[in-house]
């Protein structure tokens, strides 16, 4: 036997509701304008039901403090059948933890607000949607960027612990991090659009087109390429609205075409300063 509530009100907000002895309610996200959440005991038992109930694609967890969620959540897998990073996403107000489990997850995400995705570990928790997400936003020479992460309008979303790969879909961006800030750390990023003429074919792409300051923190990387002066190659003519100031050239490794960026140039006090002047 379970506990359950449903809620069809257009604010979602019933007030304060006190059901004691649960410490985990399974949510669903089937649909926006019925919300149901189920009580259990334990994480566990709230992962079960909903592998148990076919509402496991769509579901996620979250703890329960005998009055309201707690804004901790839990995606997992059981059983082979994987829940909803992004179901736990809209149910999450600002400010939450998001922790994926071991697994292979087929959404595409969408975060836009402030929230901490801590997964298992890059080699265990791979994002790797079946289809991308259309985000109707351009970025350079794409008027309508595909991706399998879209992260917008925020000012501090943690992306951690994970494997995110476009799964060779033609992604513009495999993450597309737009008008928000935040931190990228201990993952691998795979797979975009293959680079041809003036796509993009971008790994991570940050761009600005709100009042938001936009920054993004990479603070480590899982692999280098040593290259020869002989196997990199003149940076092509893209033709006048492409700037290639700060390109070096293209070379190609392991089979897929790289844009190298000449990072003296990038980082050049003339740069760094012209920076700040547009800034200020």
């Amino acid at each position: 036997n379970y506990v359950y509530t449903e809620d069809e009100s257009a604010t979602h907000d019933f007030g304060t509701l006190t059901i004691d002895g649960f410490d985990a309610v399974a949510g669903v996200d089937s649909n926006p304008a019925d919300t149901f959440k189920f009580f259990q005991h334990s994480v566990g038992d709230a992962e079960a039901y909903l592998n148990a109930t076919g509402g496991i694609s769509v579901g996620y967890v979250e703890g329960w403090t005998g009055s309201t969620g707690d804004n901790n959540f839990s995606v997992d897998t059981v059983g082979g059948n994987a829940m909803s990073i992004q179901a736990a996403i809209n149910a999450a107000a600002a400010g939450a933890t998001i922790n994926v489990g071991a697994g292979t997850y087929t959404d595409a995400l969408n975060i836009g607000k402030n929230v901490d995705i801590e997964g298992a570990g890059s080699g265990s928790t791979i994002i790797q949607p079946t289809a991308l997400l259309t985000t109707g936003v351009g970025h350079k020479y794409d008027s309508n960027v595909k991706t399998a992460v879209y992260v917008h309008d925020a000012n501090d979303v943690t992306i951690n612990g994970v494997t995110i790969d476009a799964n060779n879909l033609g992604a513009n961006a495999v993450v597309f991090w737009n008008n928000a800030s935040g931190t990228i750390s201990n993952a691998v990023i795979e797979n975009p659009m293959a680079f041809s003429g003036l796509q993009t074919g971008q790994g991570i792409a940050v761009d600005a087109t709100g009042a938001n300051t936009t920054g993004l923190i990479v603070d480590s990387v899982e692999e280098v390429a040593t290259l020869t002066d002989e196997e990199i190659e003149p940076t092509p003519d893209f033709g006048a609205k492409v700037d290639t100031t700060y390109l070096l050239g293209m070379a190609k490794v392991k089979g897929q075409v790289k844009t190298l960026l000449d990072i003296d140039r990038v980082v050049a006090p003339e740069t760094v300063q012209a920076i700040v002047a547009a800034a200020e």
